[in-house]
Order: structure tokens, then C-alpha cells, then sequence
């Protein structure tokens, strides 16, 4: 009978256990009544304003306090996030600095209680959160982007309490980015510094978001599989080190047909900017090669050239993207082979990040894509089989 009435008392206690967010906010006066709670179940939406995180919403009452009370947690691997919305906004936005910092990161344990103190206005920048447990927050990041951070705000600050002449405001402002850039390349390199020290997988990926806020591999795959041999060191189980890993996979290895050509935006021989989402064509072929490869020459003179010509008239475009290092070289090539299409270069040779935009593994590669659309709908064709693609794409139309 014991037995039994202590199986039924833990199973009501159960049911009544929760797991609490509480807080109190001050200087609300600028905010709506809401505050918003998310689960981030992908690690690159910690600082994106996407609905399908939401999973909670409360009021504040009239003293700034409010309360989640969650029965059980949405996940238990991921990061939560708490957010304000400005009055009068339409939609969430999430700002990270200046006056209105509205947003926190942290970590959640399962029936933890978590009390915020924080002021409104600068939510990120003031909040102090206690627990019963020690819960990571993105407070740990922020204390090392101080600096960056200070600076970025103080330069806003200033610019909108002085009314500066619109010369001396554009001057002003090329001098202030210019020392802004400076003070972020030597703080990401503490801040990588330090979260290859670490081995918390949210102070980890946070700090790679804070030193590539975009998410743009193109600017730093080494940097990324750094980080991904890392975290599979410190935690090769968690979702958000495979969704890393599956990001990076992707990113190197795979542009499949349907999906988006990356945007490509290089010079061509005359310095003149040549951006490949605002050609203006019906189908467009992407072909990228170099004057010292034999195979690539050979397939200009005697497929793309032929091609171009029947074909240019009715809406066809050529862009061939060279990866050679010297302009002599590529220019000289051009020439000689009459590729009187659009040819660009970064001339930066097998150091060029174009090799992991578009996952060229040899030279000849090419892709054709829809002129309108800008998606990819073949891809590594040749000779014949290329041929016949285009031949009967123009034919049949």
C-alpha cells in the first residue's frame, strides 16, 4: 500500500511540476504588451526573425512582471530566446545594439526556474538572469564584443544628437566605418580565439554568428570546418553540430539542379563590375575554365563558340568565369579563341572562393541556367550532350 501511494504522490507531483521563466522589466513605455518566447531548434536562426520558433507569448502586468509557466520543454538540445516588440511595429524585428536592444539568448534545463532583471530599452546590454541551474547565455558572448558593440553605438548616438552637413556627415562616416572595420578584425580574432577554447556548443556556434553574422560560408569555409572539427570533438552528437555538418557538406559539395545559382559579381577585362544575376538573357551558360587548361580551350573553340553564335541572337549568353592568375594570360586566351561573350575573373587563381561557391572540383565545369529564374537546370555538360541541351531548349521554343 505504501508502495503504491508513493507511485501515485510522485506521479501528481509530475504533472505540477514546471519549468518557469519569470522576470521584471523596466521602461516599457516604448513596447508592446507582449513578450515572445522561442526555441531555436536550427543554430541559424538564433538571430532570425522566423514565426516557426515562436512557441509562447505573455503579458506584462502593470508593474513590468511576467511569467512563462511551461509544462514541458519544446527541446531540450536547443537554445531559447526571448524577445520584445517595439510599439507600433508591425511584425517582430530583433536589434542587437544601440538604444534598443530587444533580444537574449539562453539556455533552458528542464524543470529549471529562471528569474530576469532587466531594462527594457536595453535588454541584451542590462538583463542579469538567476537560476537553479547554471544556464549559458549569450551574455558571455556579448562582454567579448563589447568593445565593437560600445563603439556601434556611440557612433549612432553621435550621428543622430548632431546635425552635421551632409558632406561633413558622408566624410565623418567613411573615417567611423573605417575604424569600425579595424576594431572588428582584431576582436573576431579573440572572439575565434576563444570559442576554439571551448567547449559549450552555444558559446561556440553564437561566437561564430557574432564573427560571420550572415552565415555566408563564401566569406570563410576554413573558418567553418574549424569550427565543425571543434564541436565534433565536444559534442558530435548534438542536432546543431549535424546541422552544421550537413551545412558544409552542402555548401562544398552539393548545387543541385532547381536551386539558385549563387550570385557571382567579378570584373571583367576593362574593371567594368559584371554581376551575374542582372544578365539579361534567355538561358545563360556558366563556364568556368583557365588559359592553361587544354580541355577548357579546346571546348570553347569547338562547342561554346558554335553555340554562341547560332544562338546569341535568340537569347542565349555565354559567362566565362576564368581562374587564372594572371591577366595577361587570360586576356591573350580570350583572344586568340574569339570568345567574344562575357568573361570575368577575380584573377585570385586556385585561391579564388569561386572554386567553393560553385564546388568546382576540375576545370572544364559549367552549369546552364534559366536566364529569368536564375536556377540552375543543368549542369557539368559537354560536347554533344551540351549540344543537344541548348539545341533543343531554342529549338523547341
Amino acid at each position: 500500500m505504501k508502495l503504491t501511494f508513493l507511485i501515485v504522490l510522485f506521479a501528481v507531483c509530475n504533472i505540477h511540476a514546471q519549468t518557469i521563466i519569470e522576470g521584471k522589466l523596466t521602461n516599457l513605455e516604448s513596447w508592446s504588451e507582449e513578450i515572445y518566447l522561442s526555441a531555436i531548434s536550427d543554430f541559424e536562426d538564433f538571430h532570425a526573425v522566423t514565426a516557426r520558433n515562436y512557441i509562447d507569448t505573455t503579458t506584462f502586468n502593470k508593474k513590468g512582471k511576467f511569467i512563462f509557466d511551461l509544462m514541458e520543454l519544446e527541446c531540450t538540445d536547443c537554445l531559447y530566446r526571448l524577445e520584445l516588440r517595439q510599439k507600433g511595429k508591425n511584425g517582430p524585428s530583433l536589434i542587437g545594439t544601440g538604444n534598443f536592444e530587444n533580444y537574449i539568448l539562453f539556455e533552458l534545463n528542464d524543470l529549471d526556474t529562471i528569474s530576469i532583471q532587466a531594462d527594457a530599452n536595453q535588454f541584451a546590454k542590462t538583463y542579469s538572469m538567476s537560476s537553479k541551474n547554471l544556464n549559458w547565455s549569450i551574455d558571455e558572448i556579448r562582454k567579448i564584443r563589447e568593445p565593437v558593440l560600445s563603439f556601434v553605438e556611440k557612433m549612432i548616438n553621435d550621428f543622430n544628437a548632431t546635425n552635421y552637413a551632409p558632406q561633413i556627415k558622408d566624410s565623418l562616416a567613411k573615417v567611423k566605418q573605417a575604424e569600425m572595420f579595424s576594431l572588428l578584425l582584431s576582436n573576431n580574432e579573440i572572439l575565434k580565439d576563444t570559442i576554439l577554447k571551448s567547449d559549450n556548443i552555444y558559446f561556440v556556434l553564437n561566437g561564430l554568428s557574432f564573427i560571420d553574422f550572415d552565415s555566408n560560408m563564401a566569406n570563410d569555409s576554413l573558418l567553418y570546418e574549424e569550427i565543425l572539427n571543434h564541436l565534433q570533438l565536444i559534442n558530435s552528437d548534438h542536432i546543431y553540430t549535424k546541422q552544421l555538418s550537413q551545412k558544409l557538406y552542402k555548401f562544398k559539395y552539393v548545387l543541385p539542379k532547381g536551386s539558385i545559382a549563387p550570385n557571382l559579381i567579378l570584373m571583367d577585362l576593362t574593371n567594368e563590375e559584371i554581376n551575374l544575376h542582372q544578365l539579361n538573357a534567355d538561358l545563360i551558360l556558366i563556364d568556368f575554365w583557365a588559359s592553361w587548361c587544354l580541355p577548357c580551350r579546346k571546348e570553347n573553340r569547338n562547342t561554346v563558340r558554335p553555340l554562341y553564335e547560332a544562338y546569341k541572337e535568340k537569347g542565349f549568353e555565354v559567362l566565362s568565369v576564368s581562374m587564372d592568375d594572371k591577366k595577361e594570360r587570360w586576356e591573350k586566351a580570350i583572344i586568340k579563341d574569339r570568345m567574344d561573350w562575357v568573361n570575368v575573373s577575380d584573377l585570385l587563381g586556385k585561391y579564388s572562393p569561386v572554386y567553393n561557391i560553385y564546388k568546382i572540383e576540375q576545370l572544364p565545369t559549367t552549369y546552364v541556367i534559366d536566364g529569368k529564374s536564375k536556377r540552375i537546370v543543368a549542369r557539368n555538360m559537354r560536347g554533344e550532350e551540351l549540344v543537344d541541351f541548348i539545341s533543343n531548349y531554342f529549338e523547341s521554343k
